[in-house]
């Protein structure tokens, strides 16, 4: 909470029980007991500092989003179009198999968020997704991936916008 909540909330503690029970005015408006008005208020500034905290928490995880794709970008504009699917031994994925998990993560976390802004108490934390990547959205070179993953982190930037 901000100092400036803290510091009100210990001001409040202060006033006796009988001017808590008197009517206030401000500003042309009234209200019947002082301690109601308080309430409001506190009640207010604890939502805002809420949504604010939300709102730079979110931004940073959505900044931090961003700069990796960035550097993913920047890393797979020098990969040529060949190495794709150039096999890396053992059972490690090939650069477009990794590129599809990676666009299917984009979804569920896109997903997964747009449920969590909607889901009642009484549903579960999150849903099971049985999305897959087609088999059409895997073709093409280094710069289809690059073009399609940024227009997946577009719809995923405008979701959480909205």
């Amino acid at each position: 909470m901000s100092h400036q909540f803290v510091t009100a909330l210990l001001q409040l503690a202060q006033v006796s029980a009988e001017r808590c029970e008197a009517p206030w005015t401000w500003r042309e408006q009234e209200g019947e007991e002082l301690r109601g008005r308080d309430a409001l208020l506190l009640s207010h500034e604890a939502e805002l500092a809420a949504e604010v905290q939300l709102r730079g928490q979110a931004q940073r995880l959505i900044t931090e989003g961003q700069r990796a794709f960035g550097e993913l970008r920047g890393l797979l504009a020098g990969v040529p179009d060949q190495l794709l699917d150039a096999q890396p031994g053992g059972q490690e994925w090939t650069l477009r198999q990794a590129l599809a998990h990676l666009l299917l993560v984009e979804r569920r976390y896109r997903a997964q968020t747009a449920y969590a802004l909607e889901r009642g108490d009484d549903q579960p934390l999150y849903q099971k997704l049985e999305s897959q990547v087609s088999e059409a959205e895997q073709q093409g070179g280094v710069l289809a991936w690059i073009e399609r993953l940024a227009a997946e982190r577009r719809e995923t930037a405008a979701a959480i916008a909205a």
